[in-house]
């Protein structure tokens, strides 16, 4: 049984293109916070739907509301899941058995590290750190997994050239 759940190839190196530029824009954001105050324009400043939304000056949770937001911050997350989907996901130029073994286990590997370093923080970190290791965490589940895919079909690669 042949299971078609990979994006075409050609997809792939759109979100190489997506990807990179935006990884790179975040590590500043994450690891200084007053550049991230000051480094998204106001002029994203939209009207939104809100399904749920706890404003820190409000009294309480408030549900199905229309909230002033700047949106910039969503619109680079969801550039960053989208183009790492389409890294992560999409065919190699061969796609033999091997390489959806690689996948797999690549899959499995990054999951593994991923809840290790969340159950360690969750242990020994503490205060506002720790809730930017959870937004961190969020992505880094596809960002081992994109490095550990690669970095192993290059090795199956480069084994396999080796042979001939």
């Amino acid at each position: 049984m042949k299971m078609n759940y990979l994006f075409p190839h050609r997809f792939k190196k759109f979100g190489w293109i997506v990807f990179i530029p935006v990884l790179l824009f975040l590590i500043p954001i994450f690891s200084n916070e007053e550049l991230y105050g000051g480094l998204f324009s106001p002029s994203m400043n939209f009207y939104v739907l809100a399904i749920v939304n706890d404003d820190f000056l409000s009294s309480g949770i408030q549900f199905f509301k229309v909230i002033q937001n700047n949106i910039s911050d969503e619109l680079i997350f969801c550039l960053l899941v989208l183009s790492g989907i389409l890294v992560g996901f999409s065919k190699v130029k061969i796609e033999d058995e091997m390489v959806s073994k690689i996948r797999l286990e690549s899959l499995v590997w990054a999951t593994y590290v991923n809840y290790a370093i969340l159950f360690v923080a969750i242990l020994f970190i503490y205060g506002t750190i720790f809730l930017k290791l959870l937004y961190i965490n969020i992505f880094s589940l596809l960002f081992f997994f994109i490095i550990r895919f690669h970095w192993k079909l290059y090795q199956y690669n480069k084994m396999s050239i080796d042979e001939e």
